[in-house]
């Protein structure tokens, strides 16, 4: 080596707890005393690292904060030197964490009960240290929880569609148009003016942030529609007692189909739309040939095969006992009617049902269903594999007790649907909050949870006064009155006890914006006038 300065010290030393001091003068005159130099450099380089191995935890990576997307893994680290063994316990905005006591902390599938604080405690016999704080962001990616809905207007008019999301905020907003972005579309609502016979097709909301993407069910805006009463064809005149209808396109055509119930040990009816303004009766199946005292339908597809199936109930009467029936759609333009075995009890005869209602309440895909009955009601969770699992020890089927009808809807708008119930002969309503695990709270205070409606009362939900939190009407029946609550938005209601709409009575209540002035309106069954 011929740098003079190379390594050279008059005076390196090394000292420990021991008190021990080591000497070394290095000169770069020759090659033996340059490999003394290189071994006292090693000697060095390891005493030194000794040296900082030893005495309280020193913490030399802090824990990092991080932002995760609602159901991913989380993972913290840390790294700290000093007189082993070091112990580590992690704590949750200052509270100590059960199992984690390991230098990584790994949390999996994140929630936003997980979101807050993140620290560690080090200790050894010499003492401990406390790290950084690192934060765990949780997002939410966004969630529709009110599809738009189909327009329809006459030339001129205005076409008023919105969509409700949750989700992390800020929200963003992005309409299009038969698959094209509109220009100046960013918002919540979205208002056609002016509409023209261009204008009719779909329209659909994208919602992103932070988290993610969802994109709406596409809405239908018909333009120019007109009403003529149909006089002609079986579908309005088959003689029979008819109880509840609902429209479907079964066979994936693109045009709606009707079924319709039917009292009194009749059979059902089901036409098929021969695309053309015209429908014929359907005759063949078990689907319109078993006789029963019918009530509620759901059309619903169980098995995500991509078409249609429907869950029909009965009541008993006229000597036939209740059953309830499900039919899986075949793709072919038939149905099967499922049995027990295939199933499970979610068919057969426990009956003595009325409503019935689809929802997806775990929200793991698979379409489950709840039926209102008298005695206690069912609630079958969709084992996605073509068959159902009766839920018994839910509030839901435990509490109440002769139940009319059920809404679901998510009415704090958490993303995950809740559960009205009205019970017939004044039983007391019934509202379940979705505690999205699977399980559900009765909520008990406030009058939409201890009125009494009078006689087989209907619910309906829809957003009356544009808050963007679904308020609830119930239907009173033939007796009376009905009932109105409005969404207070932090998960109360306010009951409104003024207005002819309350005093009046009715059925089957059904909001829609009729007039497209942007609020929904409200349309009631009755006897009289």
């Amino acid at each position: 080596m011929n740098s003079p300065d190379f390594l050279r010290s008059t005076r390196n030393w090394l000292r420990f707890e021991t008190g021990f001091l080591a000497d070394a003068f290095l000169q770069n005159k020759k090659s033996e005393k340059m490999k003394t130099k290189t071994k006292l450099l090693a000697i060095g380089i390891f005493l030194s690292g000794l040296l900082n191995a030893l005495g309280q935890p020193v913490i030399t990576t802090q824990p990092q904060s991080q932002t995760n997307v609602v159901g991913t893994d989380a993972t913290f680290t840390i790294e700290a030197t000093g007189t082993r063994p070091l112990n580590y316990q992690w704590q949750f905005n200052t509270f100590d964490l059960g199992g984690g006591t390991n230098a990584t902390l790994v949390l999996t599938n994140v929630h936003l009960a997980n979101g807050g604080g993140y620290s560690v405690v080090v200790t050894n016999i010499e003492g401990s240290v406390t790290s950084a704080v690192a934060t765990l962001t949780v997002l939410v990616p966004p969630i529709i929880t009110r599809q738009p809905t189909n327009q329809s207007v006459s030339l001129g008019a205005t076409a008023i569609f919105s969509v409700i999301a949750g989700g992390t905020s800020p929200l963003a907003y992005q309409w299009q148009f038969n698959g094209e972005d509109l220009a100046n579309a960013t918002n919540r609502t979205l208002g056609v003016t002016n509409v023209q016979l261009s204008h009719a097709g779909n329209y659909v909301a994208i919602i992103f942030n932070n988290a993610g993407t969802a994109t709406s069910k596409p809405a239908v805006l018909e333009v120019d529609p007109t009403f003529t009463k149909i006089t002609s064809g079986r579908v309005v005149n088959d003689l029979g007692g008819r109880l509840s209808c609902a429209w479907a396109d079964y066979d994936d055509d693109g045009y709606l189909d009707l079924f319709v119930t039917s009292l009194d040990n009749q059979t059902n009816f089901l036409y098929h739309n021969g695309r053309d303004g015209s429908f014929t009766r359907v005759t063949q199946g078990a689907i319109v040939n078993t006789r029963r005292d019918y009530r509620g339908i759901a059309w619903g597809d169980y098995d995500n095969d991509g078409h249609l199936d429907l869950f029909v109930t009965s009541t008993d009467g006229h000597g036939f006992p209740p059953w309830n029936y499900l039919y899986r759609n075949n793709g072919d333009g038939t149905f099967t009617s499922m049995p027990t075995n295939v199933v499970g009890n979610l068919v057969g005869p426990n009956g003595g049902a009325e409503g019935c209602i689809w929802a997806d309440y775990d929200r793991d895909g698979f379409l489950d269903l709840f039926v209102a009955r008298y005695g206690n009601d069912q609630l079958y969770h969709n084992n996605r594999d073509g068959s159902f699992t009766r839920i018994t020890n839910s509030p839901v089927v435990k509490d109440g007790k002769d139940e009319y009808q059920g809404a679901w809807c998510d009415y704090d708008n958490d993303g995950w649907p809740d559960l009205f119930m009205s019970a017939i002969d004044a039983g007391g309503n019934f509202l379940y909050h979705n505690n999205g695990d699977g399980n559900f709270t009765r909520v008990t205070s406030g009058a939409i949870a201890t009125d009494k409606p009078a006689d087989r009362p209907a619910p309906a939900w829809g957003d009356y006064n544009n808050d963007g939190f679904s308020d609830l009407f119930v239907g009173g029946g033939d007796n009376g009155p009905n009932f109105l609550y409005r969404n207070e938005g932090n998960g109360n209601f306010t009951q409104i006890t003024a207005g002819d709409l309350i005093t009046r009575t009715g059925r089957s209540p059904q909001w829609g914006d009729y007039d497209n002035d942007g609020y929904v309106d409200l349309f009631l069954c009755r006897y009289g006038l």
